[in-house]
């Protein structure tokens, strides 16, 4: 580990004639203080008994990885004893250490490292009461206090940093809040609290739109709980483990197994993607989802089912696989895929400086926008074609069962024909849109979102799975 010139200096300093020794005894007294207040994990140093040498030089040697610490800001002043040092310089050092340790997030009883703060799904000490200091943060808990959840939620989604700051606590305050809270850390346990108290409310609006959707259901509340931790898992995924978290989600919520999924027909599809939708935007996102996306997706769903209603020429078009229930597979492609995106962009502007607002998940799902999507253009291309094709056979029906049909019913006929092959022989894309492959920006695995659902094969067909033995 490379060695702070300044912290050296300092320590020489401290050590040299007419104190020799106070620098040792300093920094026996850091080691003391951080095990005891749990700043630091307990392999660093022993919260009693006299330390040995090596022990104040293993904590040194650990402190020069704290790059924070403006160790030359302290200087001796002429004290001539470790009391006079302490009332100067001495005891603000201390605090300075102790704060840049916290805000370094290392993990009491674990001796790395917390993973959640180098994930950033939970906060480290110097964000936490840069969250609490803020003004925002009274008003913020005084909504809360009279439960009024919209108008708190609208203060952390306003896209300041202080908002972007508090949508990380709240949204991940499962993990966090189950943590032990050093008793350095007291801005901690406060925040603690008041997310505690925000995801109870949102816990209850989240059952009851639940509830509201699925009435007949029994034992609602532990389905809601799996789904909801699964949901909040989406930084850490890529594009096909997202589509396959939504999955597990929306099995749950239907109270189902994941083998049930591959026999969804387009009501069952619908109902599942509403329900978790509907739990992603009350437990999860909230007001950055925009509104009526239960609906959208629901919508999008259902406008190929009126033209095809088992999704047999989609899943002919797609290669899609056996044990995939076709309809699921098109709302992976036209509306979950979409969604991984938008919520990628959400976890960069929430965690990455100067990334640009994602907007709402409302916007990313409206035709203009969803038609700068390939897959997108290659659905409104194919559905197009079948709505002509329909159209052609209706009328053949109409001439046939006519008794005073005559050739200029034929006659249109054949233009329509015509009509269909050249809309069918429009160019399309040089390709169908790749198969998701790498991890996206800001997750655990790094890389990009990106793929349009399930098992692309050779020119972006779905290959087929080999029969189970």
């Amino acid at each position: 580990m490379a060695q702070n010139p300044a912290l050296t200096q300092l320590l020489t300093d401290l050590n040299a004639a007419p104190h020799p020794g106070m620098g040792n005894d300093f920094f026996a007294h850091v080691g003391s203080h951080m095990a005891l207040a749990r700043t630091v994990p307990p392999a660093w140093f022993p919260k009693t008994g006299t330390a040995t040498e090596a022990q104040i030089g293993g904590l040194i040697a650990n402190l020069h990885s704290l790059t924070t610490v403006a160790w030359g800001a302290y200087p001796l002043n002429g004290a001539a004893n470790m009391t006079a040092w302490m009332i100067g310089s001495g005891h603000a050092l201390l605090t300075a250490i102790n704060q840049a340790c916290a805000a370094h997030g290392f993990a009491p009883g674990s001796g790395t490292m917390c993973a959640e703060i180098q994930a950033k799904t939970m906060l480290n000490y110097t964000e936490v009461t840069k969250g609490t200091s803020h003004a925002m943060f009274s008003q913020w808990t005084g909504f809360l206090e009279v439960e009024d959840l919209l108008q708190a939620e609208v203060l952390i989604t306003s896209g300041s940093e202080w908002a972007k700051l508090m949508s990380r606590a709240v949204t991940f305050a499962a993990t966090s809040c189950s943590k032990n809270v050093p008793e350095s850390e007291p801005e901690r346990a406060k925040l603690n609290t008041w997310c505690l108290k925000f995801k109870d409310l949102q816990g209850a609006r989240t059952m009851s739109r639940a509830g509201a959707l699925s009435p007949q259901s029994i034992l609602l509340e532990p389905a809601v709980h799996q789904a909801t931790k699964l949901l909040v898992s989406f930084p850490e995924l890529d594009t096909r483990g997202f589509l396959e978290m939504v999955c597990s989600a929306a099995v749950a919520l239907q109270q189902q197994e994941k083998r049930h999924a591959r026999h969804w027909r387009v009501a069952e599809a619908q109902e599942a993607m509403r329900a978790v939708l509907t739990c992603m935007e009350s437990a999860v996102f909230g007001p950055l989802m925009g509104y009526g996306c239960p609906d959208r997706a629901s919508l999008l769903i259902g406008q190929w089912a009126k033209t095809d209603p088992n999704f047999k020429k989609w899943a002919e078009y797609m290669d899609v696989e056996d044990e995939v229930s076709p309809a699921w597979a098109y709302a992976e492609s036209v509306v979950l895929t979409p969604l991984a995106d938008w919520a990628g962009k959400v976890w960069k502007f929430w965690t990455l400086p100067g990334s640009p607002p994602p907007g709402t998940l409302e916007q990313a799902l409206q035709e203009g926008v969803l038609m700068m999507e390939v897959s997108h253009q290659l659905m409104r291309q194919q559905l197009h074609t079948l709505e002509r094709k329909a159209a052609r056979n209706r009328n053949r029906k109409r001439a046939e069962c006519s008794s005073s049909s005559d050739e200029s019913d034929y006659s249109s006929s054949e233009e329509e024909e015509q009509e269909e092959d050249q809309a069918s022989s429009k160019p399309l894309p040089a390709k169908k849109p790749d198969p998701p492959k790498g991890p996206k920006p800001g997750g655990k695995k790094g890389g990009k979102k990106g793929g349009r659902g399930r098992g692309h094969g050779k020119n972006g067909k779905r290959g087929k799975r080999g029969k189970k033995n």
